[in-house]
């Protein structure tokens, strides 16, 4: 399976491709504009990053075997080195 974070004007969503075929599996929405995925070791997770309009980052868990989100966390603020 290929992840891949999609956006556009009204729609911001992590997407599951099969590269095989090519097509989108699922599609998982956003309240925000993605910028990174990443699986969990084991696939059983996706993470995404996403920024909000008001400039907040935030980072999301999917469990991927039901499709929730089951963490959805503000990332605090100045936490990254310059």
């Amino acid at each position: 399976r290929v992840y891949t974070a999609v956006y556009q004007p009204n729609s911001q969503n992590l997407c599951v491709i099969d590269p095989l075929t090519g097509q989108t599996d699922m599609c998982y929405s956003l309240p925000g504009y993605p910028f990174s995925v990443a699986v969990s070791e084991d696939q059983a997770y996706l993470y995404a990053g996403y920024g909000q309009p008001n400039g907040a980052g935030r980072i999301v868990q999917i469990e991927l075997s039901t499709g929730q989100i089951v963490l959805n966390k503000t990332l605090p603020v100045n936490t990254f080195p310059s």
